[in-house]
C-alpha cells in the first residue's frame, strides 16, 4: 500500500478515520495511507506532506555505527 508522510498545518486538526478518529500529532510526521481522504486534505492545504524519506541502511552505516560504539565502551 503506497503511505503519505507529513503533519497537519499550523491550526489545522486533522482525524485519522483509521485510528478511530484520534486526531493526528502537531508536532512529528505521521505516515498515512495514500487515500483520497488525506489527498483531499493535502489539496485544501490541512496536511502538508514531506517530502523527504527515510535512507535505508547501508552495510557501510551499519559497520559505522558499530565502530562508533564500540570505541565508546572501551
Amino acid at each position: 500500500m503506497k503511505t503519505i508522510t507529513g503533519r497537519p498545518a499550523p491550526g489545522a486538526r486533522l482525524l485519522d478515520p483509521a485510528n478511530g478518529y484520534r486526531p493526528i500529532s502537531n508536532d512529528m510526521d505521521s505516515t498515512l495511507p495514500r487515500n483520497s481522504y488525506w489527498r483531499r486534505a493535502t489539496l485544501r492545504g490541512d496536511f502538508l506532506e514531506t517530502k523527504s524519506t527515510p535512507k535505508p541502511a547501508t552495510k557501510q552505516t551499519a559497520e559505522k555505527v558499530s565502530k562508533t560504539m564500540n570505541e565508546e565502551k572501551g
